[in-house]
């Protein structure tokens, strides 16, 4: 049993001390030292967070991932997050190509290609002319304004045009950032550094012959998923589109709550839909060669594939339900594990002569090794341990977070609306209390300390202090709920943090996330459940763009 008193926690900090290292130091020169820990051959680094809800966080995953981006050609970042809403910011970033034409049928003649970010310049052009227009005598006058007192000469027409180039590029970027604030927890996405790191890729992938991906691996989303199977597929193969709409169509009838799928199963009044819905899978991998050509570099499949494989996940998810968190927990981590596999043959396939290199985003409790926590008690692993196991502990590298006070941007139950709330000091005895007391040591807040690297690095941590890091303390992880009543019980497990995490972060007072700043608007009114979508794709019709309804995973 671990020795919790003031004295072993002193001994301790003072040993760690003299490894720490501040983020100053970390972050010289685009995280040189990190880059250098990480090694050319590594072919995944995972990118942790000790909550849902911290600025800081996200802050450094934000500075570190365009490093890794730019400097070391890491191309693909993976977040958990619903797969649908991240393609659309995949395409809007300029990772994908688009066709110029949605009629195209397999047979003829394939139709020009237009990248997004050509795309975007066309429109902010058409945007800019029909905003501003030109009276008789020279005077540039606004569209739909009261010109009888518009006259603006005396300003400067191309900043004019800056502004409202800035203005459609915002309207744009606030349009495929809308998906990630259509379920709980909106906040975890639809925030300021998450917008600015795409903001930053649409950037970099403009100027680029290979362009980094950004994708969704997580599987709660079960009917935006079945959509857009659906809506793939009443394009490039109607006949199996009306197949996947029957099989579909059980699940389909919980769309305002999935959860109400297991209590049925629970109550025997409807049959598993297993193997209706894997058999939508089957097909579509059976005729992948032929559905790949059918759009530019397969990217349609992928996407029509991979949201089949999130419905598949996710039907498995709330059938299981029922057995327990740990069985829901693995399936879970497993199918992200397997999407994490199937994004690197993706790229790979792309671009036959570049290795796909991964950037992913996730919570500590996903990331960091669940061999060195208490959660290999229970049997139960997480995407860090099976990545490791996958690809080998030297070609990943992980960096889990850690901090002391300060705020938090989080709900007080399951689908509740989120607050910034303070944060109760680590626990007596945690790694996070082992953290402040270092902070306090080397009088600098934030640190980090390198537990094992995957070149020789002048910068890691001696025997004696791996000794110290690896006596077995809690942890703290926060997720999208915070609940201060039962701190220990909801937010600690026992942890050997030096075989967790390849590179620790310590941040001693962060501070609550913060959401996207919008203008008001219109407030959209979710689709009732039982919307004739499904039925206009069958008629092979063309559908406006909706939003799927939320749903609580």
């Amino acid at each position: 049993m671990e020795d919790y008193s003031g004295t072993e926690i002193d001994m301790a900090a003072s040993v760690v001390s003299r490894e720490a290292l501040s983020l100053s130091s970390l972050r010289y020169s685009n995280f040189q030292s990190i880059r250098h820990a990480i090694g050319p051959n590594c072919k995944i680094v995972m990118l942790g967070e000790a909550s849902h809800g911290t600025q800081e966080f996200y802050e450094f995953r934000r500075d570190l991932t365009q490093a890794l981006v730019e400097h070391e050609g890491f191309n693909v970042v993976l977040c958990e997050g619903d797969f649908p809403p991240f393609w659309r910011l995949n395409e809007y970033i300029g990772a994908v190509k688009t066709k110029k034409t949605v009629n195209w049928r397999l047979g003829q003649s394939a139709p020009a290609i237009i990248s997004q970010e050509d795309e975007l310049k066309k429109n902010t052009e058409v945007k800019t002319e029909e905003h501003a227009t030109a009276s008789d005598n020279g005077t540039l006058r606004l569209s739909g304004a009261d010109n009888s007192s518009g006259d603006i000469s005396h300003k400067n027409p191309e900043s004019t045009t800056e502004h409202n180039r800035k203005n459609s590029v915002r309207e744009d970027e606030m349009k495929a950032m809308d998906g990630l604030k259509h379920r709980f927890p909106r906040w975890m996405w639809h925030n300021e550094p998450f917008r600015e790191l795409i903001q930053w890729l649409k950037v970099h992938n403009s100027s680029t012959e290979v362009p980094t991906a950004l994708l969704g691996l997580d599987i709660y989303s079960l009917f935006a998923s079945a959509d857009e199977v659906i809506k793939y597929l009443s394009t490039a193969d109607p006949a199996l589109a009306k197949i996947a709409i029957l099989n579909y169509s059980t699940l389909n009838s919980f769309r305002d709550d999935a959860t109400e799928y297991a209590y049925c199963l629970a109550q025997g009044t409807v049959e598993p839909q297993a193997v209706p819905v894997a058999k939508v899978l089957q097909e579509m991998m059976r005729k992948q060669m032929k559905l790949q050509t059918w759009e530019y570099d397969g990217d349609a499949f992928f996407s029509g594939s991979e949201n089949a494989h999130a419905v598949k996940a996710a039907e498995a998810y709330y059938r299981k339900s029922f057995m327990g968190g740990v069985v829901t927990w693995n399936l879970r981590d497993s199918a992200m594990a397997d999407f994490v596999d199937s994004a690197i043959k993706y790229v790979e396939r792309k671009n036959p002569n570049i290795q796909a290199r991964v950037i992913i985003w996730a919570h500590n409790s996903h990331l960091g090794d669940s061999e060195a926590t208490d959660k290999k008690k229970r049997r139960q692993y997480n995407l860090g341990n099976l990545l490791r196991q996958r690809y080998s502990l030297e070609r990943t590298f992980t960096v889990g977070f850690s901090t002391d006070h300060g705020t938090v941007r989080a709900a007080k139950k399951w689908g509740a609306v989120d607050e910034v709330m303070d944060l109760i000091p680590s626990l007596s005895g945690s790694h996070g209390e082992l953290f402040h007391k270092v902070s306090r040591i080397i009088a600098n807040p934030d640190f980090g300390l390198f537990m094992r690297t995957n070149e020789r690095h002048p910068r890691a941590v001696t025997n004696e202090c791996l000794t110290e890091l690896a006596k077995p303390r809690i942890q703290r992880f926060i997720g999208v709920q915070y609940v201060k009543r039962s701190e220990r019980q909801s937010h600690y497990i026992r942890c050997d943090i030096s075989k967790q995490y390849d590179l620790l972060i310590h941040m001693d007072k962060t501070s609550g996330l913060q959401p996207v700043k919008e203008s008001k608007g219109v407030v959209k009114i979710p689709l009732h459940g039982d919307y004739p979508r499904w039925n206009k794709y069958a008629k092979n019709e063309d559908v406006e763009e909706e939003r799927e309804d939320d749903f609580d995973p």
